[in-house]
């Protein structure tokens, strides 16, 4: 007797994926290149009147009264450029630009059933110019390494602050900390600004209450370092008393305690389970990098990515490597 053959097993092919995500992307821009032909038409003629040109009967291009003829040709190219000459060849600009990459995610998000983009924070900003850099290429969150018993990326509590400022309010901005007295945490946000911050080190019981209590508008992120399985019912029974959790690859047991900045991955089948039970969002941090962060996303499903080291060359923010980070997330199943 032949098996039943499984209606979802084509979908899980890889080509057959392409195959969709293709279709999808041809339909809109079939659609595309239609409203666009329609309103240039439309709108084509009225913006010839506007400018007072006239129409030039050999090559349907437009003449400005008194203008050379160089100025006339320069507006015909301009036109060509606007308006698709073929459905192929619009097909063609839009998949080469970033545009391309936010469709293509946008059908693997409808094919797959999750969601458009897994956020991204870039930490260890070091200045004004990383902070606008990071945000120019897709972070959705930028961290601040205040003083740290190691790890790399530490700044000034006033050198946060200039940054924080000229950050867009859409931007969440971590300050990171060491501290676990309550008070000491609250005045460093108050220093810095900074609208979130993630706790490095783990906190004595009632500490997140208090510092919630004192900044009210202020998210609170936990970071739990994995090391084994008691690191799974520690994040759940956090979970309860902040916003969000971060997993990490540092060790509190050491002599010189690591909380972040490592390099390293941990074991991110652990980090999956904490993801399928957390009751609030969860974003991985570790040894992430442009050539492990598809297969991170894969297995472990988190609500956003956290990385330092693995977009850096000679400690300074690299743009090619940022990129080539934001379009591996991008494209992640």
């Amino acid at each position: 007797m032949s098996q039943a053959t499984n209606p979802t097993s084509a979908m899980a092919s890889p080509t057959a994926k392409l195959w969709l995500y293709s279709t999808v992307l041809l339909l809109w821009m079939r659609a595309r290149t239609r409203a666009f032909d329609a309103c240039f038409c439309a709108s084509e003629e009225a913006l010839g009147r506007m400018l007072d040109l006239q129409p030039q009967d050999e090559k349907g291009g437009w003449i400005a009264p008194g203008f050379r003829p160089r100025t006339s040709m320069r507006f015909h190219q301009m036109k060509a450029r606007l308006r698709p000459q073929s459905f192929f060849a619009s097909f063609q600009r839009v998949l080469k630009s970033w545009r391309g990459a936010v469709w293509v995610a946008l059908a693997k998000a409808l094919i797959n059933g999750n969601s458009l983009m897994t956020r991204v924070k870039v930490c260890c900003i070091g200045s004004i110019e990383e902070a606008l850099l990071a945000i120019r290429c897709g972070a959705s969150a930028l961290g601040f390494v205040s003083e740290m018993p190691s790890g790399p990326g530490v700044i000034s509590e006033d050198l946060i602050g200039e940054i924080v400022a000229e950050v867009p309010p859409a931007i969440a901005t971590f300050l990171l900390t060491s501290r676990t007295d309550p008070d000491d945490i609250v005045d460093q946000q108050k220093r810095t600004g900074a609208n979130t911050l993630q706790l490095c080190d783990r906190l004595p019981r009632g500490v997140h209450e208090r510092i919630r209590k004192a900044l009210p508008g202020v998210d609170l992120v936990q970071v739990i370092h994995v090391t084994d399985e008691n690191s799974v019912e520690e994040a759940l029974e956090t979970g309860r008393e902040v916003d969000a959790i971060l997993l990490d690859s540092g060790n509190q047991s050491l002599q010189v305690k690591e909380l972040g900045g490592t390099g390293r991955t941990h074991d991110w089948s652990l980090s999956a389970e904490i993801v399928k039970r957390s009751g609030v969002p969860v974003f991985l941090a570790g040894g992430l990098n442009s050539e492990n962060v598809n297969l991170a996303i894969e297995q472990v499903r988190p609500f956003g990515v956290d990385l330092c080291t693995g977009v850096r060359t000679a400690g300074a923010l690299d743009e090619e490597k940022l990129g080539a980070f934001m379009a591996a997330v991008r494209f992640a199943a």
